[in-house]
Order: structure tokens, then C-alpha cells, then sequence
């Protein structure tokens, strides 16, 4: 019988993570629309986080993302897919990589903008949203999923099975 554990390696663990913040990234806007009405369109700013400086955004852009962790982690979990390495799957990662580091300037561009011009970056409400910057970020932030579910036919074509994991 198991240990009980949800996961017995780091990369297991680190999934599970993922599912699990992004189910509450996503509930924590359900909530506050049931509790207090807000927010009223999926397209209504929020202020994400505040350090290094301030992340703002429509929340539809961190609930995109965090319904891409709760795939990715599912992904990862259930399957021994995501586990593969190959030269392919590293180039994907590095992608998803410089997807996150893109996101994160997309979030902060205004709060960037803001301390270069020598004023206070949480005073500042920001007016628009690079939308083509943040769906280029998403894409690269979803390659190592798209990769591996592209992946999975021709490799079970090949004899790779793709089992549950453990």
C-alpha cells in the first residue's frame, strides 16, 4: 500500500502545486463575484501582486493562466508524458520559460514605466493591456503542454506507452 503521499518526487509535488493554486487562483474570483458582485466582467482590472513592484492586469489574463497550470499540472500528474526529456522537450521548457519572464513584464510594464520616469509606481492606474505581448507569453508559457499532447499519438505509435503514472 502507499505512503499516502500525493507525490514522491519533486516534480510530482511541484504539479500538484500547480493544480492546486491554480483551482484557488480561480475560485478566489468566483468568490469575491458571489460575495460581493465583483468583479463584473471578466475584462475588470485587478492588481495581482505587489513585489517587486506592482502586477496589474484584467483578470481574465492570471485566470487563463492559472486554468494553464491546472492542465499542465494534471498533465504532469496523470501521466509519464510530461516526464520525457529529449532535446525537444528542454527546448520547450526554455520557451516556457522566457513565456513566464514575458508575462511577468506584461503584468509590470506600467509599474516599470512608472520608476523609470521617477514617480511611484502604487499610485499609478494603469490604462491598457498589452494583449499581443500577453498571448505571445501564454503560447510560450504553454509549449512544453502543446508539445507533449502533440506528442503523445506519434509516440504511441511508435511503442512509447503513455501509462498513469504513480
Amino acid at each position: 500500500m502507499g505512503e499516502g503521499n500525493a507525490a514522491r518526487t519533486w516534480s510530482k509535488r511541484l504539479a500538484y502545486a500547480l493544480i492546486a493554486f491554480g483551482v484557488w487562483d480561480i475560485f478566489y474570483y468566483a468568490w469575491l463575484k458571489v460575495m460581493y458582485g465583483w468583479p463584473r466582467s471578466p475584462f475588470d482590472w485587478d492588481i495581482l501582486f505587489l513585489l517587486p513592484l506592482p502586477w496589474w492586469g484584467p483578470i481574465i489574463a492570471p485566470m487563463s493562466i492559472a486554468a494553464l497550470m491546472i492542465v499542465g499540472g494534471t498533465l504532469a500528474t496523470q501521466t509519464t508524458a510530461m516526464h520525457v526529456t529529449s532535446p525537444l522537450t528542454r527546448r520547450m521548457w526554455r520557451l516556457s520559460w522566457l513565456g513566464i519572464a514575458l508575462g511577468l513584464y506584461v503584468f509590470m510594464a506600467d509599474a516599470v514605466a512608472a520608476v523609470a520616469a521617477g514617480a511611484d509606481p502604487t499610485k499609478l492606474l494603469p490604462q491598457s493591456f498589452n494583449w499581443f505581448a500577453f498571448g505571445v507569453a501564454f503560447a510560450l508559457m504553454a509549449a512544453p503542454i502543446v508539445s507533449t499532447v502533440w506528442e503523445m499519438p506519434r509516440r504511441r505509435a511508435a511503442g512509447v506507452t503513455w501509462q498513469r503514472s504513480s
